[in-house]
């Protein structure tokens, strides 16, 4: 499903969503994240977290008790790891629940290969082709934990994040954000970056 566009068809109708939040190493960027969806009812947030289960459990461990565990998908292959969370092990499945339950306002995974190449763009392609989801007005909002380290190596996959009609925003979380910026003045999306 995730087609393969080249950069001036990505790049066509060019607005950049992307947008940072730089702070020193345990300085309260999970807490700015969770603050940030319990302020936001409109969109939903997929919170792509380091790339190991350990990490994912933490990070929506701290949102259950503010958020509420039925308003939490965790998408990821251990079901165990979901703890009071809605779980899904597959994008369909992860479509399936938004699209029956309006309450939902997470989905958090690891940021896996994977999951920033190839499930979180189809899960977009099936938003964006979605009447109900579209009628809805629903658009997502992506966070990126440890962006210093996920967004340089996966380009592509955030140039088809940001050229989505769904997606609102992407925000990266990152203490060392140097390397996430090109020197190219003619990559509008990566030459400038909103230092949030």
């Amino acid at each position: 499903m995730s087609d393969e566009l080249s950069f001036e068809e990505i790049d066509e109708e060019f607005e950049n969503k992307i947008s940072v939040i730089v702070r020193k190493p345990q300085e309260g960027k999970t807490f700015i994240c969770i603050a940030s969806i319990i302020s936001d009812i409109q969109n939903i947030h997929i919170v792509m977290t380091m790339n190991t289960l350990s990490a994912g459990m933490q990070f929506f461990g701290r949102m259950e008790d503010t958020i509420g565990s039925k308003k939490i998908i965790v998408l990821n292959s251990k079901k165990e790891t979901a703890g009071n969370c809605l779980y899904a092990k597959t994008v369909m499945e992860v479509f399936t629940l938004i699209t029956t339950n309006t309450d939902i306002r997470v989905i958090v995974c690891c940021a896996h290969e994977k999951r920033i190449k190839q499930s979180i763009i189809d899960l977009i392609h099936l938003a964006s082709d979605s009447v109900s989801f579209n009628q809805n007005k629903r658009t997502f909002k992506i966070h990126i934990d440890e962006a210093h380290k996920y967004i340089p190596t996966n380009r592509t996959s955030v140039r088809i994040y940001n050229s989505s009609k769904v997606v609102n925003s992407i925000i990266g979380y990152t203490g060392t954000p140097d390397c996430m910026w090109t020197k190219k003045q003619t990559d509008p999306l990566f030459y400038k970056i909103l230092i949030r």
